[in-house]
């Protein structure tokens, strides 16, 4: 039951932060500079925001 609830808590925890970069990454604000400072995780969701949207230069974004 508290391994479950462990589970849900984490998925919670990952949906936020996806949320948090999304919305970080809307705008045309210098969106370069606001990804230096994101961890490794946070990276490799920033990146994979980037590759799937339409406004973005073309190319892929790695870590």
């Amino acid at each position: 039951m508290l391994l479950l609830f462990g589970v849900i808590l984490c998925k919670q925890a990952a949906k936020m932060r996806y949320d948090v970069l999304e919305s970080l990454l809307e705008g045309d604000f210098l969106w370069r500079r606001n990804l230096t400072c994101l961890n490794d995780y946070n990276m490799i969701i920033a990146c994979s925001l980037l590759n799937n949207r339409r406004d973005f230069p073309m190319g892929k974004y790695e870590v």
